[in-house]
């Protein structure tokens, strides 16, 4: 049970989570799901073939478009979601994949109709790590 970073540890004592050791784990995590997310968006991109024609100033602008769906269902965690949502609004913003697009969505079910129309399904993670 959390309480203002006091933690029950469930046999009736508790302990304090340091401020430094929370950020540190925070720190841990985001680049845990940071780096290979973009190293597999990366692969897949260069791998479609689908591209979109940007530009509202007239001029073409040749993207790929990769669309992702993000399963948001049972024992994923938020944070996970957030992080990935995150990642790829980044590389898009500050174009780290040279001429992709990432257009994404969230789901809580998977199946063949949830799964058609889009290239990439991202499982996020859990607070439990599994």
């Amino acid at each position: 049970m959390v309480n203002s970073g006091v933690l029950d540890n469930g046999e009736g004592g508790t302990f304090v989570k340091s401020e430094k050791k929370r950020e540190t784990e925070q720190a841990y995590y985001k680049n845990k799901i940071f780096i290979p997310l973009i190293i597999i968006l990366t692969v897949i991109s260069l791998s479609l073939g689908i591209t979109l024609s940007l530009g509202d100033d007239g001029s073409q602008n040749n993207y790929r478009v990769v669309k992702v769906l993000v399963y948001s269902g049972n024992d994923t965690s938020e944070n996970s979601i957030n992080q990935i949502k995150k990642c790829m609004d980044q590389a898009n913003s500050k174009n780290l994949v040279p001429g992709v697009k990432f257009v994404y969505d969230t789901s809580k079910v998977i199946n063949n109709q949830t799964l058609s129309g889009y290239d990439v399904l991202i499982m996020a993670g859990s607070e439990t790590g599994f």
